[in-house]
């Protein structure tokens, strides 16, 4: 097996772990309040906006941090420091005594974040040019299935356990995995070859990242608004899918359509990474943002809810192209030796939107009385998206990806 694919399958099944890992804990951890001592209703949704948005803003702040530091060092010493330092602040969580040592605990886990953008710039060095789509898309299922399988099956073990500090170490135990398997199989060097130091020396003597380089700029904020535009219906949607006077559990329905958009960008971001390969992930951005923009609009005008999990689905198979052609993009215009700092800064842009969406589209639901104003408001968000892709990214991009090499 060539060395990329063997590098491609370990960071995948890393990533799903840790993911997965993470994204257990999701389910229950506003009910582990309530074993701390945070009994009153109104509190406990209180804390519970707050250790969710704290772990994301420590996330988005330290994603550049430590990408440079991959870019000096070595990627995959940053994401064996992610997967065994997620496994520690996680593990950390069975000993919390009080909403205080949670959210410190949580804020811990934010700044250990970071697997994503080391497994990235990994990948983006080790395969091959025409087939980076390809690799960062197969990458990208990872992430979405660990997002995907993750809270089913905390909320299923806490339910069999009975208990939630258990679960806690399963999380430690995947995440900890995730990181013998990287340090076991991944190629200790950054492949092909590790930058020369004359290329870190040219790399140190350019000006700023984002100011030398706009296409990085403008590929962070696509990132930010798409993944904006995807969060900004999460506060609403099960209370959404009520109005919809659904027959049968409403869990249900709202558990199948949440899982309908993960679903479908699992089975289509490969493919589209491929797409992108051939005809160019610009074009493949394009189509992906001007479809969300129509099927975020049609959402706002259904009227059962089997015809907004069928929407959910091609929303799905439609924005899965965003971040696989994003990432492709960047590592076309940024130099090896700056990689993981570029990628690390999306990374940071897509914790932002998951802070920022559900304040927004909470807020339009508010400010409109009507859950559906999220739906053609969002729509809107991925238009100029769409016409911010146009502005700053040429049809034709240089050839940057071996600028730092000798």
């Amino acid at each position: 097996m060539e060395s990329w694919r063997r590098s491609l399958y370990v960071l995948w099944t890393g990533q799903f772990l840790q993911l997965a890992g993470v994204s257990l804990i999701a389910p229950f951890l506003p009910l582990y309040l309530g074993e701390l001592g945070v009994k009153d209703a109104s509190a406990q949704a209180l804390w519970s906006g707050i250790i969710f948005a704290v772990t994301y803003a420590t996330a988005a702040i330290f994603q550049p941090i430590w990408g440079d530091l991959g870019d000096r060092y070595g990627r995959k010493p940053m994401a064996l420091r992610s997967a065994f330092g997620l496994a520690l602040s996680v593990g950390l969580f069975t000993v919390a005594t009080g909403p205080w040592s949670l959210l410190f605990f949580r804020i811990l886990q934010g700044v250990m974040a970071g697997y994503t953008v080391a497994a990235t710039a990994l990948m983006s060095a080790a395969a091959p040019k025409d087939k980076q789509g390809y690799a960062l898309g197969i990458l990208q299922t990872g992430y979405i299935a660990g997002t995907v399988c993750g809270p089913l099956i905390g909320g299923g073990l806490a339910h069999l356990v009975g208990s939630y500090r258990p679960v806690f170490l399963i999380t430690t135990v995947t995440c900890a995995l995730a990181g013998v398997l990287t340090w076991a199989f991944v190629p200790a060097g950054d492949p092909p070859k590790s930058v020369s130091d004359a290329a870190r020396a040219r790399a140190k003597a350019q000006p700023g990242l984002l100011r030398s380089n706009p296409v990085l700029l403008a590929m962070i904020v696509v990132t930010f608004m798409a993944n904006f535009a995807a969060m900004t219906i999460e506060p609403t949607l099960t209370l959404f899918l009520k109005t919809l006077h659904v027959t049968g559990s409403l869990e249900l329905y709202a558990g199948l359509v949440f899982a309908a958009t993960g679903i479908a960008s699992f089975l289509a971001a490969p493919r589209l990474g491929r797409l992108g390969d051939r005809i160019g992930h610009r074009k493949v951005l394009t189509v992906s943002l001007g479809a969300g923009a129509v099927i975020y609009f049609a959402q706002g005008y259904v009227t059962a809810a089997w015809q907004l999990a069928v929407l959910r689905f091609l929303l799905g198979l439609a924005v899965a192209g965003i971040v696989p052609a994003a990432q492709a993009l960047i590592a076309r215009v940024v130099p090896m030796e700056r990689r993981g700092r570029g990628f690390g800064y999306t990374l940071s842009a897509n914790f932002w939107g998951n802070v920022a969406g559900p304040l927004v589209g909470g807020s339009v639901a508010a400010g409109f009385h009507s859950m559906r104003a999220v739906f053609p408001v969002t729509a809107v968000v991925m238009l100029i998206n769409l016409v911010w892709l146009f502005w700053k990214v040429p049809a034709r991009l240089p050839e940057a990806a071996e600028a730092g090499a000798d």
